[in-house]
């Protein structure tokens, strides 16, 4: 019974993802299937949900290193008080991944981009900003579509016909921006930061347990290539079997055209192209759906 006066017991806040199963299929910082540095893991907890981390992809390095390190020299001079000439107009990064690789590789040949001077930066969406915005360099162009064609459209009027533009990337994406940049005119330099492949062995094992076990609430697809290599890996009979059962949360566009065209229908789509964003489509989906 309660005293006279006293105030009744505060109600714990509901998460409004608790009890759901979430699988995560983004390549995880670090190595291994480690969650502890991953801001959309930890974005997903704090809401409520029990994530699963499965990455449909491993990084690697590339197989060679003379690409990249031919553009770093190019750009050392620029990283000096006295700035020498580069021959590079801007740098455009299409990936968080792609600035992280190439900025460790660059800091291990000991060329500091922190202090690049006269050669600007473009990058493809939020992520990809926060990730040079953490190392210490500011974009000078950020796409408002997450896309190659909204990128390309960011850059239209900024980088001219004959400026030669440095592109780190992964062995496997997508030509569409070098292309629409090649007939404006502009001089594209890709070099390959890191590889993209499927991943193998016990993952692979423990994914397909995890979706037969009939547990599993909601999949996440940060891009196209691992919505691909998803599909890949668990078979289309398990597919047919997800359908109606498991919902799929997409970061935008582009990721949920992969996953339809593969047979993955899409349930949520983030609104911007942000794990944060990814998240409140996946709240926005809980609020009208049940824990099956």
């Amino acid at each position: 019974m309660r005293r006279r006066g006293s105030n009744p017991p505060r109600k714990r806040p509901v998460s409004p993802l608790a009890g759901w199963r979430v699988v995560v299929t983004r390549p995880q910082p670090g190595t291994g299937r480690s969650s502890r540095r991953d801001p959309l893991v930890r974005l997903l907890r704090s809401a409520g949900a029990r994530v699963a981390v499965f990455p449909t992809l491993v990084l690697r390095p590339p197989l060679r290193w003379g690409p990249v390190d031919r553009a770093l020299r190019s750009l050392r001079g620029r990283c000096s008080r006295r700035a020498a000439r580069s021959s590079y107009a801007w740098i455009v990064f299409l990936s968080a991944h792609a600035v992280e690789r190439f900025l460790a590789r660059a800091r291990s040949r000991r060329v500091f981009l922190r202090r690049l001077r006269g050669v600007r930066l473009a990058a493809i969406g939020p992520s990809t900003a926060r990730a040079l915005r953490r190392a210490g360099m500011r974009p000078a162009v950020v796409a408002r579509e997450a896309t190659s064609e909204g990128l390309a459209r960011a850059l239209r009027g900024r980088v001219a016909s004959g400026d030669r533009v440095l592109l780190p990337r992964t062995d496997i994406g997508s030509d569409a921006l070098p292309r629409m940049l090649r007939q404006e005119g502009i001089v594209v330099d890709e070099v390959v930061t890191y590889r993209s492949l499927p991943v193998r062995g016990g993952v692979l094992r423990a994914l397909r347990r995890e979706l037969r076990g009939g547990t599993v609430e909601a999949v996440l697809f940060t891009s196209a290539q691992a919505a691909r290599n998803f599909a890949a890996m668990v078979g289309p009979d398990a597919l047919r079997r997800m359908a109606g059962r498991v919902r799929v949360a997409s970061i935008g566009p582009a990721t949920s055209a992969a996953c339809r065209a593969i047979g993955m229908p899409v349930d949520a789509e983030a609104r911007t192209p942000s794990f944060r964003a990814l998240v409140r489509s996946l709240i926005r989906l809980s609020s009208t759906s049940s824990v099956r």
